[in-house]
């Protein structure tokens, strides 16, 4: 079994370079593809090429809630495809994640796996985990468009979101204004389904996130519409597609209690008990500017074998 780790990155190029050689030296026979954010700091080329790495530069900075968040995925499965490189799994992983048991253990649980995907997915048209109960609706019901009204304009209208179905002003990924879909791709055999964006996934279903991904696929172009689409369209594609047999769990350690937006809290080595008792293989999100010495337990831990 060969796998493929697919790392999208923002962040310091010291803390990228130091998952991206932990992976190397945990999998020597992997492939690293690297799709690193063209508004951050750049990388250095060389020491990629001597990991080994394909890397690219997106061709527009990723935002937080916006389909530019999810387009480094289908053009990292397209350059597999023209590298020729053999593989069976793409792991999806953060510039901010680690492993955090030895990779050997980790391929080879996908290699034994009866499943061709480790993703979450919860139906689009529930409630949120945070028991948000129109959140999912408000996402993936409405076409939404970037405005640039002054405050007030905003805030009288945004006052208006709980008391008419037909717009709604979007204020934590904007602001942005939505207007309700007089017809969607929604139906009976296509629920929306959404969840975390990293993924583990064969090579058959990558390549089928991605072929939907394209351009001119209708999903694809109402899906570039919705707020954090990055967090449904693999959901949607996969979770509908009955070839497919899906875990519907990603093998990441995340802590997202309390927050409103999704984001998950930096972890600390008061984690270290949790990462350590869990049948995790990732954990998100690590900054070593909070706390360095997590890093480094976790590469005493892979180190042990």
């Amino acid at each position: 079994m060969r796998a493929a780790y697919l790392v999208q990155t923002h962040c310091t190029p010291d803390q990228v370079l130091r998952l991206l050689a932990t992976l190397r030296r945990g999998s020597p026979e992997a492939v690293l593809v690297v799709a690193h954010d063209p508004s951050a700091e750049p990388l250095d080329e060389r020491e990629l090429d001597a990991l080994g790495a394909i890397h690219f530069r997106p061709a527009r900075p990723g935002r937080r809630g916006y389909w530019s968040l999810f387009e480094p995925y289908p053009e990292a499965v397209e350059r597999l495809d023209r590298s020729g490189l053999d593989y069976d799994w793409l792991v999806y992983l953060s510039g901010q994640d680690y492993p955090v048991r030895p990779l050997a253990g980790s391929e080879a649980l996908l290699a034994a796996s009866p499943y061709d995907g480790y993703l979450t997915w919860i139906d689009a048209a529930g409630p949120s985990s945070e028991g948000r109960r129109r959140q999912g609706r408000l996402r993936y019901e409405y076409q939404y468009r970037d405005v640039a009204w002054g405050a007030p304009a905003l805030a009288a209208l945004h006052a208006l979101n709980g008391v008419q179905p037909w717009f709604h002003v979007h204020r934590t990924y904007g602001p942005r204004l939505g207007v309700r879909a007089r017809r969607t791709p929604f139906g009976p055999g296509l629920r929306p389904y959404w969840g975390s964006q990293w993924t583990s996934l064969r090579r058959a279903c990558a390549e089928r996130v991605a072929e939907a991904a394209r351009g001119g696929e209708p999903l694809a172009r109402y899906f570039a519409r919705t707020v954090c689409p990055d967090e449904a369209f693999a959901q949607t594609v996969l979770v509908n597609d009955p070839r497919f047999r899906l875990a519907n769990d990603n093998l990441r350690y995340l802590d997202v209690r309390g927050s409103r937006n999704g984001r998950p809290r930096v972890l600390t080595m008061a984690d270290a008990p949790a990462l350590a008792a869990g049948g995790y293989c990732f954990a998100r999100k690590l900054d070593p500017a909070v706390d360095p010495g997590l890093l480094d337990w976790l590469d005493e831990r892979l180190a042990a074998g």
